[in-house]
């Protein structure tokens, strides 16, 4: 203890055994101590991280853990949500589709039936009245086929009046569409209205129209049809598509927890020895 003046002063002094040393030791120095302390509640702040990413399963909660890979996680999310609201909307285009297939697969049955009866009447031995009661038939599948081609609809959008034109998003990206179109297919647009059969003429006549009428529709069904084959498979492509984005995305947000545990336990050991 050094006296100064009459003073006492706060620090010990010792000479070393080395030549010309000395060390001083300070009694109110607290930077040691604050040293620790700070260490310490590091060390606790240390804990607290890794026990959050391994509970939540989240490498990146916030975007100081790691502000590029955030960026890029939440990018790759954008696409994998997208690509599953896209492959809803594709099954949902299928199944407008498909529908609208089958009021054409309908109506092309009456255009085959009433071929049938355009080429009954058109034998020669059939008599008037016999042609009459088949052109009863006949005009009554037309109003059927006009019936059909008003009523068929998916959520309240009618597929057969001829207006159907609209497309499908099939992507995450915009312009990512499938279009599809439909010809009306009532009886005028198919040339079968005011058809008649109580003639032997009108009769050969009216076989070409529902002929005609029949290879129109399978045109349209065949077209129809391959826009569904292609949304399969574009469907199929979405799914594997949006698998790899959710997997990429596990890569970048989610932790690891073998390293979370080891880190965990040097963050632990760090925080009751006071070591960093």
């Amino acid at each position: 203890l050094s006296i100064v003046d009459g003073e006492p002063q706060r620090s010990w002094g010792a000479e070393q055994l080395g030549e010309g040393t000395q060390m001083a030791l300070r009694v109110n120095d607290d930077s040691n101590l604050l040293f620790a302390l700070r260490q310490t509640q590091g060390s606790h702040t240390e804990i607290g991280k890794r026990l959050s990413k391994i509970a939540s399963g989240i490498r990146i909660q916030q975007a100081s853990d790691d502000a590029a890979g955030l960026a890029v996680a939440e990018h790759l999310s954008t696409q994998s949500r997208g690509l599953s609201v896209a492959g809803r909307n594709i099954q949902d285009f299928t199944s407008l589709a498909q529908t609208a297939e089958a009021g054409l697969g309908e109506i092309q049955d009456i255009g085959q039936r009433i071929n049938e009866l355009s080429i009954q009447a058109a034998n020669g031995t059939l008599t008037d009245e016999d042609r009459q009661n088949i052109q009863q038939e006949v005009s009554r599948l037309t109003q059927e086929i006009d019936r059909q081609a008003a009523s068929v609809e998916f959520n309240g959008v009618p597929l057969l009046n001829g207006a159907f034109s609209s497309s499908a998003q099939v992507g995450a990206n915009g312009g990512d569409t499938v279009n599809l179109s439909i010809s009306a297919a009532n009886s005028s647009a198919l040339g079968l209205a005011g058809v008649d059969v109580s003639t032997q003429a009108g009769a050969q006549t009216a076989i070409g129209l529902a002929q005609g009428a029949v290879n129109s529709i399978a045109t349209e069904r065949a077209d129809i049809g391959s826009t569904v084959n292609r949304l399969q498979s574009t469907f199929n492509f979405t799914g594997a598509a949006r698998e790899a984005a959710v997997a990429a995305e596990s890569r970048v947000r989610d932790a690891d927890t073998a390293l979370e545990l080891t880190e965990l336990s040097l963050a632990q050991i760090r925080e009751k020895t006071g070591l960093f």
